[in-house]
């Protein structure tokens, strides 16, 4: 990041209204690394602006998706009547772990 990205502390960096959605990693209190989404948006208060942020933890989510895609690959390979899961599950499960 440049310094000419940077903004003064109560500045929004970007215009009020525009939201903005992505994940990313947090390191808890307790040292667990924690898969989270988050959403923010900037809002105008009266004549001041300000950013609402919701932060969900998916790590469980991730892992649950991940532990499916093992279990259908496992399957495969033992030629599970199960094996055949639609394509869009597959497309879900994949993108859900990423």
């Amino acid at each position: 990041m440049s310094a000419d990205a940077l903004t003064a502390p109560g500045e929004p960096s970007r215009p009020p209204g525009e939201a903005e959605h992505f994940e990313t990693r947090h390191v808890a209190r307790d040292g667990r690394i924690l898969q989270m989404e988050v959403w923010t948006r900037i809002m105008a208060v009266g004549r001041q602006s300000a950013e609402l942020v919701f932060a969900l933890d998916v790590t469980e989510r991730r892992a649950f998706g991940q532990a499916l895609i093992d279990a259908v690959a496992g399957a495969r390979s033992r030629n599970c009547p199960f094996s055949n899961l639609s394509s869009q599950l597959r497309w879900y499960c994949a993108r859900a772990s990423a």
